[in-house]
């Protein structure tokens, strides 16, 4: 990320940058997202606006099924996105921009309430599989929006920002669209999204212990939080390795997974990504380990969650990227200065 007084957009690229968040349209035909299991079809551009009020935010009404699906880290993306939302830091808003079909960006708009500008510490966002709610973690807080379906405008929701008084590394979502995890001060803070409004209510037990990063830095890009594709499993990068929670479908409480943290002879961990292949990938920071170690890799025990090291890791040449993500079929896995591989 890049200072205001530069006045840039960092652009979060689906497919380069794991804390991406777009929204993509599933066409007239029905398709499917790994994060919208059994989705309905909708063309472009179905779907509710957000209302556009300056000042206090909006509950919007319950949003209409639709099949769109979300790009945050491995979310499998199942066709082209519409939309893409960028961030100027510090002390500003996230920047929604519409995708035109000839690639070209069209600025859409974001309604914030006077004043509230914050600063976002990592590109960290995260959208439900209905393609409806953006949350995004910030220094300090979590903010939420609605995403206006047509032209890609952001409302900030009524009742947001909330945790005002813990900064936030990461965001996610899980698989089914029900909890949102974010990772801040060392812990865990579980949600449930309400259905039909978006607003956030605190899981029971939350926050959730954890380690701290390690690695917070001013503007620091980095997805610490990974969902495995059967969503049974949260996974946090943090200063020990990588901590892998249970989580309870039913009430979004996490549990310790057995032999956590993974990976701690690796160092502290930087960013992580689960591809819809099901295995989990991670760098490092530069400061770890030598120069010439990459990616490491893991498979998952989908009882248990438990991670274990994939022959020949660590792949690649150094880069500590701080972020990860992985296309649809999760066949390709691309790094923030790492490059792109194939799985």
């Amino acid at each position: 990320m890049l200072p205001r007084s530069n006045h840039s957009v960092m652009l979060l690229l689906a497919a380069v940058l794991a804390a991406a968040v777009v929204l993509s349209d599933c066409g007239s035909n029905a398709g499917s997202s790994s994060m919208s299991s059994g989705a309905s079809s909708a063309s472009g551009g179905s779907g509710s606006s957000a209302s556009t009020g300056t000042s206090g935010g909006t509950t919007p009404p319950p949003p209409p099924l639709g099949g769109f699906a979300a790009g945050i880290g491995a979310a499998g993306q199942t066709s082209s996105a519409n939309f893409l939302i960028g961030t100027i830091v510090p002390f500003d808003p996230p920047v929604p921009t519409k995708i035109n079909s000839d690639g070209t960006l069209t600025g859409a708009k974001v309604a914030p309430p006077a004043g509230s500008w914050h600063q976002a510490m990592s590109l960290s966002g995260a959208i439900n599989p209905s393609g409806t709610y953006f949350y995004e973690a910030a220094a300090p807080g979590i903010y939420g929006y609605i995403i206006d379906r047509q032209t890609g405008d952001l409302t900030l929701l009524s009742s947001f920002p909330v945790a005002t008084s813990q900064n936030f590394d990461a965001i996610a979502i899980d698989q089914l669209g029900k909890f949102v995890y974010a990772y801040g001060g060392g812990q865990i803070f579980g949600y449930t999204i309400q259905s039909g409004t978006g607003l956030l209510s605190p899981v029971a037990g939350s926050p959730f212990a954890a380690t701290p990063s390690g690695q917070q830095q001013y503007f620091q890009p980095g997805n610490r939080l990974a969902v495995s594709q059967d969503n049974k499993h949260l996974y946090v990068a943090g200063s020990t390795g990588i901590m892998g929670f249970s989580i309870d479908n039913t009430t979004g409480a996490l549990t310790p997974v057995a032999g956590s943290p993974f990976g701690a002879s690796s160092g502290a961990a930087l960013s992580l990504t689960a591809p819809s292949t099901g295995f989990l990938y991670e760098t490092v920071p530069a400061s770890s380990l030598p120069a010439t170690t990459g990616i490491f890799g893991y498979s998952i025990d989908k009882s248990t969650g438990a991670l274990t090291p994939l022959p020949g890791s660590p792949f690649g040449p150094g880069c500590a990227a701080p972020n990860l993500t992985s296309p649809a079929n999760g066949k390709l896995l691309f790094g923030g200065r790492c490059g792109m591989y194939m799985v």
